[in-house]
Protein backbone atom coordinates (compact mmCIF):
# COMPACT_ATOMS: atom_id res chain seq x y z
CA UNK A 1 0.00 0.00 0.00
CA UNK A 2 1.25 3.61 -0.81
CA UNK A 3 0.21 7.18 -0.01
CA UNK A 4 -1.11 8.93 -2.98
CA UNK A 5 -0.71 12.64 -2.66
CA UNK A 6 -4.12 13.81 -3.73
CA UNK A 7 -3.34 17.42 -4.79
CA UNK A 8 -1.32 15.99 -7.58
CA UNK A 9 -2.59 13.49 -10.07
CA UNK A 10 -3.36 10.42 -9.17
CA UNK A 11 -4.06 7.77 -12.27
CA UNK A 12 -5.72 4.27 -11.83
CA UNK A 13 -4.71 2.60 -15.37
CA UNK A 14 -6.65 0.56 -17.08
CA UNK A 15 -3.94 -1.84 -18.25
CA UNK A 16 -5.39 -4.75 -19.80
CA UNK A 17 -9.22 -4.65 -18.52
CA UNK A 18 -11.32 -4.14 -21.85
CA UNK A 19 -13.11 -1.30 -23.21
CA UNK A 20 -16.50 -0.56 -21.25
CA UNK A 21 -14.40 -1.78 -17.36
CA UNK A 22 -15.45 -0.22 -14.33
CA UNK A 23 -13.84 1.19 -11.79
CA UNK A 24 -15.28 1.60 -7.80
CA UNK A 25 -13.04 4.11 -5.71
CA UNK A 26 -14.20 3.71 -1.78
CA UNK A 27 -13.13 6.70 0.39
CA UNK A 28 -13.40 6.28 4.27
CA UNK A 29 -11.59 6.05 7.10
CA UNK A 30 -9.63 3.02 8.02
CA UNK A 31 -6.98 0.71 7.74
CA UNK A 32 -6.09 -3.06 6.71
CA UNK A 33 -4.65 -4.79 9.66
CA UNK A 34 -2.03 -7.91 8.81
CA UNK A 35 -3.43 -11.25 9.99
CA UNK A 36 -1.65 -14.41 10.70
CA UNK A 37 -4.70 -16.67 10.61
CA UNK A 38 -5.50 -18.08 8.54
CA UNK A 39 -2.67 -19.46 6.84
CA UNK A 40 -0.98 -18.06 4.54
CA UNK A 41 -1.09 -14.69 6.38
CA UNK A 42 -3.28 -11.99 4.75
CA UNK A 43 -4.95 -8.84 5.55
CA UNK A 44 -8.55 -7.77 7.59
CA UNK A 45 -10.17 -4.38 6.44
CA UNK A 46 -11.07 -2.38 9.48
CA UNK A 47 -13.07 0.22 7.99
CA UNK A 48 -16.15 2.71 7.80
CA UNK A 49 -16.44 3.32 3.83
CA UNK A 50 -18.02 6.93 3.69
CA UNK A 51 -18.42 7.82 0.23
CA UNK A 52 -18.19 4.99 -3.55
CA UNK A 53 -18.02 6.63 -6.65
CA UNK A 54 -18.68 4.18 -9.37
CA UNK A 55 -16.57 5.22 -12.99
CA UNK A 56 -16.76 3.57 -16.47
CA UNK A 57 -13.52 3.81 -18.43
CA UNK A 58 -15.76 3.26 -21.50
CA UNK A 59 -12.70 4.26 -23.94
CA UNK A 60 -10.67 5.69 -21.90
CA UNK A 61 -7.01 4.39 -20.16
CA UNK A 62 -6.68 5.96 -17.40
CA UNK A 63 -8.83 7.83 -14.58
CA UNK A 64 -7.15 10.30 -12.13
CA UNK A 65 -8.65 9.75 -8.84
CA UNK A 66 -7.25 12.79 -6.93
CA UNK A 67 -9.87 14.84 -7.63
CA UNK A 68 -12.72 12.79 -6.17
CA UNK A 69 -10.81 12.01 -3.39
CA UNK A 70 -9.56 15.85 -2.55
CA UNK A 71 -13.21 16.86 -2.89
CA UNK A 72 -14.16 14.32 0.16
CA UNK A 73 -11.25 15.71 2.41
CA UNK A 74 -12.76 19.64 1.76
CA UNK A 75 -16.29 19.22 1.70
CA UNK A 76 -17.54 16.16 4.22
CA UNK A 77 -16.48 17.72 7.12
CA UNK A 78 -13.77 15.31 7.81
CA UNK A 79 -11.53 16.20 10.38
CA UNK A 80 -8.57 13.46 9.57
CA UNK A 81 -5.73 14.72 7.45
CA UNK A 82 -5.47 10.76 6.01
CA UNK A 83 -8.16 8.93 4.41
CA UNK A 84 -8.28 5.30 2.96
CA UNK A 85 -8.96 4.71 -0.04
CA UNK A 86 -10.29 1.34 -1.63
CA UNK A 87 -9.86 1.43 -5.67
CA UNK A 88 -11.59 -1.74 -7.36
CA UNK A 89 -11.41 -2.51 -11.17
CA UNK A 90 -14.04 -4.74 -12.46
CA UNK A 91 -15.12 -5.91 -15.94
CA UNK A 92 -13.36 -8.31 -18.39
CA UNK A 93 -9.54 -9.19 -20.17
CA UNK A 94 -9.83 -10.96 -23.04
CA UNK A 95 -13.41 -11.44 -22.38
CA UNK A 96 -12.83 -13.28 -19.02
CA UNK A 97 -14.56 -11.79 -15.86
CA UNK A 98 -11.92 -10.47 -13.69
CA UNK A 99 -11.49 -8.50 -10.73
CA UNK A 100 -8.12 -6.49 -9.07
CA UNK A 101 -8.48 -4.22 -5.63
CA UNK A 102 -5.60 -2.03 -4.07
CA UNK A 103 -5.77 -0.26 -1.32
CA UNK A 104 -4.25 3.44 -0.90
CA UNK A 105 -3.81 5.73 2.49
CA UNK A 106 -4.22 9.35 1.02
CA UNK A 107 -3.64 13.10 2.04
CA UNK A 108 -4.53 16.58 0.59
CA UNK A 109 -0.62 16.98 -0.08
CA UNK A 110 1.51 17.00 -3.48
CA UNK A 111 4.62 16.29 -5.09
CA UNK A 112 6.94 19.13 -6.66
CA UNK A 113 7.13 18.80 -10.54
CA UNK A 114 10.58 17.90 -10.01
CA UNK A 115 9.54 14.84 -8.04
CA UNK A 116 7.97 13.28 -11.43
CA UNK A 117 4.45 11.83 -11.58
CA UNK A 118 3.03 11.44 -7.88
CA UNK A 119 5.88 10.43 -6.42
CA UNK A 120 5.10 7.98 -3.21
CA UNK A 121 7.05 9.75 -0.10
CA UNK A 122 6.49 6.85 2.11
CA UNK A 123 10.09 5.62 1.83
CA UNK A 124 11.09 9.52 2.69
CA UNK A 125 9.12 9.49 5.99
CA UNK A 126 9.88 6.04 7.15
CA UNK A 127 14.08 7.14 6.31
CA UNK A 128 13.27 10.15 8.86
CA UNK A 129 11.28 7.40 11.40
CA UNK A 130 7.49 9.36 10.33
CA UNK A 131 8.57 13.08 11.11
CA UNK A 132 6.49 15.17 8.28
CA UNK A 133 7.44 18.35 8.91
CA UNK A 134 9.56 20.35 6.30
CA UNK A 135 13.17 21.32 7.64
CA UNK A 136 14.94 19.06 10.46
CA UNK A 137 15.41 22.43 12.16
CA UNK A 138 12.54 23.73 14.32
CA UNK A 139 12.42 27.20 15.92
CA UNK A 140 9.93 27.42 19.21
CA UNK A 141 9.01 30.06 21.34
CA UNK A 142 11.43 29.51 24.44
CA UNK A 143 9.59 27.01 27.24
CA UNK A 144 6.97 26.43 25.16
CA UNK A 145 5.36 23.17 23.90
CA UNK A 146 6.59 22.36 20.26
CA UNK A 147 4.83 20.55 17.70
CA UNK A 148 5.81 17.73 15.91
CA UNK A 149 3.76 16.30 12.98
CA UNK A 150 4.47 12.71 12.56
CA UNK A 151 2.92 10.66 9.69
CA UNK A 152 3.02 6.83 8.93
CA UNK A 153 2.44 6.28 5.19
CA UNK A 154 1.55 2.19 6.12
CA UNK A 155 0.87 1.53 9.68
CA UNK A 156 -1.10 -1.71 8.19
CA UNK A 157 1.80 -3.57 7.72
CA UNK A 158 2.73 -4.35 11.33
CA UNK A 159 0.70 -5.86 13.60
CA UNK A 160 -0.34 -4.65 16.70
CA UNK A 161 0.32 -1.48 17.67
CA UNK A 162 3.22 0.58 15.67
CA UNK A 163 5.11 3.22 17.64
CA UNK A 164 8.07 5.60 18.00
CA UNK A 165 10.36 6.83 20.61
CA UNK A 166 10.33 10.81 21.02
CA UNK A 167 14.23 11.46 23.01
CA UNK A 168 15.05 14.83 23.95
CA UNK A 169 18.87 15.96 24.41
CA UNK A 170 20.47 18.77 25.84
CA UNK A 171 23.99 18.90 25.00
CA UNK A 172 24.13 15.21 24.12
CA UNK A 173 22.62 14.00 27.34
CA UNK A 174 19.27 12.19 27.72
CA UNK A 175 16.89 14.38 28.98
CA UNK A 176 13.90 11.81 28.76
CA UNK A 177 11.77 10.29 26.73
CA UNK A 178 7.83 10.03 24.90
CA UNK A 179 6.50 6.67 23.24
CA UNK A 180 3.80 7.70 20.63
CA UNK A 181 1.95 5.06 19.24
CA UNK A 182 0.00 4.91 16.01
CA UNK A 183 -3.34 2.54 15.22
CA UNK A 184 -4.23 3.10 19.00
CA UNK A 185 -7.93 2.16 17.70
CA UNK A 186 -8.67 1.03 14.07
CA UNK A 187 -8.93 4.66 12.47
CA UNK A 188 -7.53 6.01 9.38
CA UNK A 189 -6.49 9.56 11.49
CA UNK A 190 -4.18 7.46 13.93
CA UNK A 191 -1.97 7.65 10.77
CA UNK A 192 -1.25 11.22 11.60
CA UNK A 193 -0.04 12.39 14.76
CA UNK A 194 -0.34 16.08 15.95
CA UNK A 195 2.26 15.69 18.67
CA UNK A 196 2.44 18.71 21.37
CA UNK A 197 5.67 17.74 23.14
CA UNK A 198 6.08 19.57 26.53
CA UNK A 199 9.32 20.64 28.13
CA UNK A 200 11.14 18.42 29.72
CA UNK A 201 12.02 19.75 33.29
CA UNK A 202 12.95 18.64 36.79
CA UNK A 203 10.16 16.54 37.48
CA UNK A 204 10.47 14.04 34.36
CA UNK A 205 14.58 14.19 35.23
CA UNK A 206 13.97 12.70 38.42
CA UNK A 207 11.14 10.17 37.74
CA UNK A 208 13.11 8.55 34.33
CA UNK A 209 16.22 8.19 37.44
CA UNK A 210 13.72 5.91 39.54
CA UNK A 211 13.35 9.10 41.84
CA UNK A 212 10.44 10.58 43.63
CA UNK A 213 9.97 14.19 42.55
CA UNK A 214 8.43 16.33 46.11
CA UNK A 215 6.85 19.42 45.08
CA UNK A 216 6.98 22.26 47.75
CA UNK A 217 6.57 25.71 48.05
CA UNK A 218 10.35 27.08 47.54
CA UNK A 219 10.25 24.62 44.40
CA UNK A 220 7.10 26.80 43.07
CA UNK A 221 9.05 30.03 43.39
CA UNK A 222 12.17 28.91 42.50
CA UNK A 223 10.79 27.45 38.98
CA UNK A 224 9.00 30.84 37.89
CA UNK A 225 12.68 32.76 37.77
CA UNK A 226 14.63 29.36 36.74
CA UNK A 227 15.06 28.47 33.06
CA UNK A 228 15.21 24.65 33.55
CA UNK A 229 13.77 23.51 30.17
CA UNK A 230 16.05 23.39 27.52
CA UNK A 231 16.65 20.52 25.34
CA UNK A 232 18.02 21.43 21.79
CA UNK A 233 17.65 18.21 19.83
CA UNK A 234 14.58 15.62 19.63
CA UNK A 235 15.66 12.56 18.69
CA UNK A 236 12.84 10.10 16.57
CA UNK A 237 13.70 6.42 15.74
CA UNK A 238 10.73 3.80 15.10
CA UNK A 239 10.28 1.10 18.11
CA UNK A 240 10.22 -2.33 16.51
CA UNK A 241 10.04 -4.04 20.37
CA UNK A 242 12.10 -5.98 22.09
CA UNK A 243 14.94 -2.78 22.83
CA UNK A 244 15.36 -2.74 18.63
CA UNK A 245 15.00 0.51 16.99
CA UNK A 246 15.10 2.07 13.64
CA UNK A 247 18.16 4.32 13.00
CA UNK A 248 17.21 7.70 14.85
CA UNK A 249 16.38 10.78 12.89
CA UNK A 250 17.81 14.22 14.87
CA UNK A 251 15.67 17.46 15.12
CA UNK A 252 17.32 20.12 16.13
CA UNK A 253 15.70 22.50 18.17
CA UNK A 254 16.24 26.62 18.46
CA UNK A 255 15.13 27.99 21.59
CA UNK A 256 14.32 31.78 21.06
CA UNK A 257 13.17 33.97 23.69
CA UNK A 258 11.54 37.26 22.74
CA UNK A 259 10.54 39.67 25.45
CA UNK A 260 9.89 43.12 23.21
CA UNK A 261 7.43 41.86 20.65
CA UNK A 262 4.48 39.42 20.42
CA UNK A 263 5.26 36.37 18.67
CA UNK A 264 3.02 34.52 16.74
CA UNK A 265 2.65 30.97 15.66
CA UNK A 266 1.40 29.85 11.85
CA UNK A 267 0.02 26.95 11.04
CA UNK A 268 0.11 24.91 7.49
CA UNK A 269 -0.57 22.40 5.82
CA UNK A 270 2.66 21.20 4.13
CA UNK A 271 3.26 18.99 1.01
CA UNK A 272 2.63 15.73 2.96
CA UNK A 273 -1.08 17.07 3.63
CA UNK A 274 -0.53 17.73 7.29
CA UNK A 275 0.25 20.40 9.49
CA UNK A 276 3.39 22.02 10.72
CA UNK A 277 4.16 25.31 12.77
CA UNK A 278 6.28 27.92 11.60
CA UNK A 279 6.96 31.35 14.46
CA UNK A 280 7.35 34.79 13.64
CA UNK A 281 8.84 36.13 16.36
CA UNK A 282 9.37 39.94 15.98
CA UNK A 283 7.76 42.98 14.59
CA UNK A 284 4.13 42.33 13.87
CA UNK A 285 2.04 45.30 12.34
CA UNK A 286 -2.11 44.65 12.77
CA UNK A 287 -4.26 47.05 10.29
CA UNK A 288 -7.99 46.78 9.32
CA UNK A 289 -9.67 47.43 5.61
CA UNK A 290 -13.29 48.30 5.77
CA UNK A 291 -15.74 47.70 3.01
CA UNK A 292 -19.52 49.93 2.87
CA UNK A 293 -22.12 50.83 0.95
CA UNK A 294 -23.67 54.55 1.83
CA UNK A 295 -26.40 56.97 0.63
CA UNK A 296 -27.51 60.34 0.31
CA UNK A 297 -30.51 60.65 3.01
CA UNK A 298 -33.06 63.48 3.48
CA UNK A 299 -32.59 65.32 6.25
CA UNK A 300 -34.42 68.51 5.71
CA UNK A 301 -36.94 68.51 8.47
CA UNK A 302 -34.35 68.05 10.86
CA UNK A 303 -32.10 70.84 9.61
CA UNK A 304 -35.08 72.98 9.53
CA UNK A 305 -35.73 72.55 13.29
CA UNK A 306 -31.92 73.16 14.00
CA UNK A 307 -30.85 68.97 14.42
CA UNK A 308 -27.55 68.53 13.11
CA UNK A 309 -27.06 65.41 14.51
CA UNK A 310 -28.55 63.44 11.83
CA UNK A 311 -26.22 61.75 9.06
CA UNK A 312 -26.29 63.53 5.11
CA UNK A 313 -24.04 60.46 4.12
CA UNK A 314 -25.42 57.81 5.36
CA UNK A 315 -23.48 54.57 5.81
CA UNK A 316 -24.45 50.86 6.00
CA UNK A 317 -23.43 48.05 5.49
CA UNK A 318 -19.76 48.66 7.23
CA UNK A 319 -17.77 45.84 7.62
CA UNK A 320 -13.93 44.99 7.93
CA UNK A 321 -11.00 42.63 7.73
CA UNK A 322 -8.05 42.94 9.73
CA UNK A 323 -4.20 41.68 8.49
CA UNK A 324 -1.08 40.93 10.31
CA UNK A 325 2.17 41.92 8.84
CA UNK A 326 4.45 39.19 10.26
CA UNK A 327 8.84 38.94 10.85
CA UNK A 328 10.23 35.64 11.76
CA UNK A 329 13.48 37.58 13.17
CA UNK A 330 16.79 35.51 12.18
CA UNK A 331 16.56 32.27 10.57
CA UNK A 332 19.05 29.73 8.67
CA UNK A 333 18.66 29.81 4.74
CA UNK A 334 17.54 26.23 4.73
CA UNK A 335 14.01 27.63 5.36
CA UNK A 336 13.24 28.72 2.07
CA UNK A 337 11.59 25.35 2.08
CA UNK A 338 9.06 25.94 4.60
CA UNK A 339 8.49 29.50 3.01
CA UNK A 340 7.78 27.65 -0.22
CA UNK A 341 5.66 24.76 1.34
CA UNK A 342 3.81 28.03 3.45
CA UNK A 343 3.32 29.83 -0.24
CA UNK A 344 2.03 26.74 -1.36
CA UNK A 345 -0.53 25.49 1.58
CA UNK A 346 -4.34 26.25 1.07
CA UNK A 347 -5.03 25.58 4.64
CA UNK A 348 -3.16 27.92 6.34
CA UNK A 349 -3.95 29.61 10.29
CA UNK A 350 -2.89 31.95 13.50
CA UNK A 351 -2.49 30.36 17.04
CA UNK A 352 -4.16 34.06 18.32
CA UNK A 353 -4.85 32.97 22.47
CA UNK A 354 -4.35 29.20 22.20
CA UNK A 355 -7.13 29.56 19.44
CA UNK A 356 -6.62 28.32 16.01
CA UNK A 357 -8.15 31.03 13.26
CA UNK A 358 -8.40 30.71 9.77
CA UNK A 359 -5.94 33.07 7.68
CA UNK A 360 -4.60 33.72 3.86
CA UNK A 361 -1.51 34.49 2.71
CA UNK A 362 -1.42 38.30 1.07
CA UNK A 363 1.93 37.70 -0.43
CA UNK A 364 1.56 36.53 -4.36
CA UNK A 365 5.73 36.86 -4.10
CA UNK A 366 8.38 35.75 -1.74
CA UNK A 367 12.19 35.69 -2.69
CA UNK A 368 13.95 33.09 -0.91
CA UNK A 369 17.38 34.09 0.94
CA UNK A 370 20.64 33.27 0.96
CA UNK A 371 23.16 33.97 3.41
CA UNK A 372 25.68 34.54 1.01
CA UNK A 373 23.60 37.89 0.00
CA UNK A 374 21.50 38.45 3.01
CA UNK A 375 23.72 37.79 5.56
CA UNK A 376 20.90 37.46 8.79
CA UNK A 377 18.19 35.84 6.94
CA UNK A 378 14.40 37.74 8.04
CA UNK A 379 11.47 36.64 6.31
CA UNK A 380 8.38 38.78 6.34
CA UNK A 381 4.65 38.07 5.15
CA UNK A 382 1.03 39.86 5.16
CA UNK A 383 -1.53 37.65 6.40
CA UNK A 384 -5.26 38.54 6.16
CA UNK A 385 -7.66 36.56 8.63
CA UNK A 386 -10.12 35.08 6.27
CA UNK A 387 -13.28 36.47 7.78
CA UNK A 388 -15.35 39.64 8.27
CA UNK A 389 -14.78 40.98 11.95
CA UNK A 390 -17.95 42.10 12.03
CA UNK A 391 -20.04 38.44 12.85
CA UNK A 392 -22.29 38.54 9.83
CA UNK A 393 -22.08 34.83 9.65
CA UNK A 394 -25.60 33.53 7.68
Amino acid sequence: MSLILARSPYFIERGTYDEDSILTLSIGKGRREATVFPDPPGFTEVVDISKTYTLNYRQRTRIDISPLIRDYISYSGVDEYVVYVKVTKSGTISGSPSSTTSYFYTTDGYGYYEDGYNPDLSSTLTAKSYYAGSNDTVYRLDDSPINIPLLHPDPSILTGLTSVLVTFYRAGEVLGSEGIFFNVENDTKNAYKWIGLTSIGPRERIEADGGTFVDSLCYDRFIRNTKLEDYDMIGVKEDFGGGIYSEEFIINIKSISECKHTPYEIRFKNRYGVEESLWFFKRSDQSIKREKESYRANTIDAYANDDLYLHTYKDYNVNARESLVLNTGFLEESFSENFRQLMLSESVYVMIDDVKLPVNIKNDELTYKKSVNEKLINYNIEIEFSYDKLNNIV
